[in-house]
């Protein structure tokens, strides 16, 4: 009866320390936070009306009165 807590304080260390270790999945050749090449960078505005922009439209309600 006095095992059944070392095995469990066992148990949770193994877990904790599983938890902690590094992926093994990742590897080294990918590059970390690299991002992708712009396929827009042949794309021509110039021609376009653009003339309104709306920036951080994280809400719907703030935005309501621009739709």
């Amino acid at each position: 009866m006095k095992r059944l807590p070392l095995l469990f304080s066992l148990f949770f260390l193994l877990l904790l320390l599983s938890a902690c270790s590094p992926v093994a999945s990742l590897n080294a050749d990918n590059k970390a936070g690299s991002l992708p090449n712009n396929p827009n960078t042949n794309v021509d505005y110039s021609k376009s009306e653009l003339e309104t922009i709306y920036l951080a439209g994280g809400c719907f309600w703030g935005l309501e009165a621009y739709m």
